[in-house]
């Protein structure tokens, strides 16, 4: 409990945290080699704490031997007349932010995000209409002929026909209005004509008003939420998912503070005000129609993604012409573990349009 009062962040988070860095000071001033510190700190393998590892301090374990200067310290608390600790405790963090679930499914996680961001600012929307009106019960994309593209294809951003449409459209339809902001950046990742200063702004006015920012991370597009600030906006809190580290497939969403945003966020939207919303009757009727377009549309999505109809045909095709029977079981890139991964992909965006069916019923009912 302490931990999530002083921190903002859960009891386990703040235990990795420590964790984490109790290793990097270890690998830092001794010998240890890697697969025993791991141990010591209680990771399944030297993989799974390569990855908790290198998430956290931006370096990996046995570059931290070469360039400690780069680890991070996430201090132990510690209370006296005041109270410190943490990242710093000069932070703005949005109360009783729900949990995110993620399980591995990226369309069920996007609609999560959706909900918790809906519902931290104020708006209750029950999940199965969520589904319903955002189209993820009633929409499913696939790349023909691109097993690996195709593994991305059950979330949010690869059903926006630009980025953030759906959402956009959500947002009115519930009775929000929104600031969409793309961050340029030039072929390294670096940002360019963008204002910082405003961006900062954005944030930290969101924030103090209890509205957190929908974000996409820059190097992956996964979806995220800005919970909080910290040092005036000169870092931010986010909740955000994360793969299984070996003691687990997947978890819940969880709380980082990213020291250096301008690296991480890509584009974001900012809630900015109540408004009417869409009468619900229109707003079933016009989703119909969006139901009835995607299904029947023979183009593809930004020129290579296919929908509706055409994707699970694209998905089809595929499974029945390629002889999957000559891929060797575990070998790199191109293997049939893989590949039977990316069909479980597929399963994902089948298996969530189930989420829509209560709405429905209670539509027919």
């Amino acid at each position: 409990m302490y931990a999530i009062i002083m921190t903002g962040l859960s009891i386990s988070e703040y235990i990795r945290n420590r964790r984490l860095t109790l290793a990097g000071e270890e690998l830092k001033n001794t010998q240890a080699k890697v697969i025993d510190v791991s141990m010591k700190y209680r990771y399944d393998s030297p993989d799974s704490f390569t990855k908790a590892f290198t998430r956290f301090h931006g370096i990996t374990p046995a570059s931290a031997r070469v360039s400690s200067e780069n680890l991070k310290h996430f201090y132990p608390l510690s209370v006296k007349i005041f109270i410190k600790g943490g990242f710093g405790m000069n932070r703005k963090i949005i109360p009783n932010v729900p949990d995110i679930g993620y399980y591995g499914n990226e369309t069920d996680y996007s609609i999560n995000l959706l909900a918790a961001t809906f519902s931290i600012a104020g708006t209750k929307m029950d999940r199965a209409e969520l589904a319903f009106y955002s189209g993820m019960a009633n929409h499913f994309c696939w790349i023909e002929g691109d097993w690996i593209g195709s593994r991305g294809c059950e979330c949010f951003g690869n059903n926006n026909e630009t980025p953030f449409e759906e959402e956009l459209r959500l947002l009115k339809i519930i009775g929000w209005s929104a600031k969409y902001v793309i961050v340029s950046r030039d072929k390294d990742g670096k940002m360019l004509n963008s204002d910082e200063e405003q961006i900062k702004r954005d944030f930290v006015e969101s924030i103090d008003k209890g509205y957190p920012i929908l974000s996409r991370r820059a190097n992956n597009h996964r979806y995220s939420i800005i919970i909080g600030y910290e040092d005036n906006g000169d870092k931010i809190v986010c909740k955000e998912a994360v793969d299984g580290e070996g003691e687990s497939d997947h978890k819940d969403a969880e709380t980082f503070v990213h020291q250096n945003w301008q690296d991480v966020i890509l584009d974001y939207i900012v809630l900015k005000e109540r408004l009417e919303p869409v009468p619900e009757r229109q707003r079933i009727l016009e989703q119909l129609k969006l139901i009835t377009y995607r299904a029947r549309r023979t183009d593809k999505i930004r020129g290579f993604i296919s929908s509706g109809a055409a994707a699970w045909e694209a998905y089809l095709h595929m499974l029945e012409h390629e002889d999957l029977s000559k891929l060797p079981p575990n070998d790199g890139k191109d293997n049939l573990n893989l590949r039977l991964g990316i069909y479980c992909d597929g399963l994902c965006q089948i298996n969530e349009r189930s989420a829509g069916l209560p709405f429905y019923r209670l539509c027919r009912g």
